[in-house]
């Protein structure tokens, strides 16, 4: 396995450790789409893998 591989796997599971951090990728995509609608349409995604 490569390291970017193995950087996106620990980012992946720091940012699954700690629920309050799914937040920054909903206001990163509304802020790279320029609309707000991006945030709410992030968060059910977010919400279902903080539920697994």
């Amino acid at each position: 396995m490569s390291w970017p591989w193995i950087t996106l796997l620990a980012l992946g599971a720091w940012h699954g450790l700690n629920p309050g951090m799914g937040w920054l990728f909903a206001v990163s995509r509304g802020l790279q789409e320029r609309r707000g609608g991006a945030v709410v349409e992030a968060l059910p995604p977010i919400a279902l893998g903080h539920a697994l």
